[in-house]
């Protein structure tokens, strides 16, 4: 007659569990050095947007009490792990006297283990960035009320130049000192779309635009507004510009969408200049654990939800 299972019996068989996790992880790091051959002309081997989709798709699947938030921290560890013997990769990050919210924010999101350069503003992250002494780079979400907002230098078409790739925290507020704390992610690279995407377009006139009329522009090229910063001088241009968020995913070059505001036909007119944009931050409907093992699962939530 089989008994109850004993302390030591559980634990025999966690170890055998172990066991297998790990000889899962040798195997997962075995097709990893297969990927970085193919990607070995690659001068950046970051995909935030491969990550997210395939970070989504394993929560969607996951059942049981153990904590969506946990599991995910485990496998933002491993996928940054791997990126380390892709090749180079370093992390530049905002840090000023008295506020380290943005160091939190990226080691969260980039590991425990990944180099991390400190730097005292914007600009100096996003030289880091454009020079690839550093991978990434961690600044803040736009401030309205900034004299010279670092997002205009984004709208920089040449070869290089940082795009947004992601919005921190990805996961929801974990422990940090500050809390509420939001950053962005910004490296040359282009984004493919997650089906769970914002993007950023900078709005350029010769006069600031009414928010409605921008609003209707918007609409009319079937991008919904979803925020809009003051508007702000482009340097000594005599011009102006805003940072413009909208739903949904904007390619970097030959969006559709963007044709009509491609360079500007009268005062009012304005040009809109994508600079990059992230995978919607997963959700509270989304990592919410799911305890009732005998219902036989979940179903899948929608992003923004």
């Amino acid at each position: 007659m089989t008994g109850e299972p004993t302390l030591e019996s559980l634990r025999r068989e966690i170890d055998a569990v172990d066991d297998a996790i790990d000889e899962l992880i040798i195997r997962r790091t075995q097709l990893v050095e297969e990927v970085r051959v193919i990607k070995r002309g690659w001068p950046i081997k970051i995909q935030p947007s491969r990550e997210a989709a395939m970070i989504r798709r394993l929560l969607e699947r996951h059942r049981g009490p153990f904590p969506k938030r946990d599991l995910v921290a485990i496998w933002r560890q491993l996928i940054v792990a791997t990126l380390s013997f892709e090749g180079p990769f370093a992390v530049a990050v905002l840090v000023t006297p008295g506020e380290q919210a943005y160091w939190d924010l990226a080691r969260d999101h980039f590991g425990m283990f990944a180099p991390m350069h400190r730097e005292a503003t914007v600009a100096d992250v996003l030289a880091r960035v454009t020079a690839q002494d550093a991978t990434v780079g961690v600044i803040p979400v736009p401030d309205a009320g900034a004299v010279q907002p670092w997002w205009q230098a984004l709208a920089d078409n040449r070869p290089g130049t940082p795009k947004v790739i992601a919005r921190l925290p990805f996961v929801g507020p974990g422990n940090a000192w500050t809390a509420g704390s939001e950053a962005l992610v910004v490296c040359p690279i282009p984004l493919v779309a997650t089906g769970c995407d914002r993007s950023y377009v900078v709005a350029e006139a010769a006069q600031p635009i009414d928010g409605e009329r921008l609003r209707d522009a918007l609409t009319a090229a079937q991008l919904e507004l979803v925020m809009v910063t003051p508007w702000s001088r482009i340097g000594a241009s005599g011009r102006y510009a805003a940072l413009v968020e909208v739903e949904g995913f904007v390619t970097l070059t030959d969006d559709a969408r963007l044709a009509p505001f491609a360079a500007p036909t009268s005062d009012q007119a304005v040009v809109l200049t994508p600079i990059g944009g992230y995978a919607l931050p997963l959700t509270a409907a989304e990592l919410q654990s799911d305890v009732r093992l005998a219902a036989g699962g979940t179903a899948a939530v929608d992003c923004g939800e």
